[in-house]
C-alpha cells in the first residue's frame, strides 16, 4: 500500500495549480498511508501534511 500511496501523490501533484493542495483519506487508520504521505513530503521538501480530522491529510503544493 505505500507504494500505491506515494505512486498517488507523485502523480497527481504536478497537476496541481502554484497554490493549489493534495490531500487524502486513512492517514491515522492505516500506518503504510501515513508512512508514505510523511515520506513523500519530507523526501520532496514540502512542507509536513497536517491532518483536518483524525483520518484526512493535507499539504501545500505553493510552499514546496
Amino acid at each position: 500500500m505505500p507504494e500505491a500511496v506515494s505512486q498517488d501523490i507523485a502523480t497527481w501533484r504536478p497537476k496541481l495549480e502554484a497554490d493549489g493542495l493534495i490531500a487524502g483519506h486513512d492517514y491515522t487508520y492505516f500506518p503504510g498511508v501515513k508512512g508514505a504521505v510523511d515520506g513523500f513530503v519530507a523526501r520532496h521538501g514540502l512542507w509536513p501534511a497536517f491532518h483536518t480530522s483524525r483520518a484526512s491529510w493535507m499539504t501545500d503544493r505553493a510552499r514546496s
